[in-house]
């Protein structure tokens, strides 16, 4: 009996913890501490992750536009934003491409909130299209 209660005891503090790590739009938090810099995760596969070492990052404040990508730009994403990312909760529309296997791919309107900031990098979501991005408002 003492078993099957430490079995049932363990399920419920397990499933606890997870629930709590999920927004209720489906964000992960615990993306913000897998990655410490920018990148690009869809349906919960990393398209493109920052590496210091060889890759470039660049944003224009007049266009609100972030990109990311290798030096040799043979993998990259970009966001146009509707706004500049200021606080937890906010809204914005914005327009992404990124390279994937053979192509570019440009996905427009998308609807992205503010999940998180962290100093200078910034967590948006789209809960419609599964879309994590991670990018720096560089000044």
């Amino acid at each position: 009996m003492k078993t099957a209660f430490k079995y049932v005891l363990t399920l419920i503090c397990a499933l606890s913890w997870a629930v709590a790590c999920v927004h209720d739009d489906g964000f992960d938090a615990r993306l913000a501490e897998r990655f410490d810099g920018p990148c690009l995760i869809v349906k919960g596969a990393t398209v493109f992750s920052f590496d210091e070492t060889s890759c470039q990052e660049s944003y224009r404040p007049s266009q609100k536009l972030y990109r990311a990508g290798t030096d040799t730009m043979s993998d990259f994403f970009s966001v146009k934003m509707s706004a500049v990312p200021s606080s937890e909760g906010q809204k914005l529309t914005c327009t992404l491409s990124w390279t994937g296997v053979s192509k570019e791919t440009v996905q427009d309107r998308l609807s992205f909130s503010v999940q998180e900031i962290r100093g200078d990098l910034i967590w948006l979501w789209c809960s419609r299209q599964q879309i994590a991005v991670a990018v720096r408002i560089l000044q």
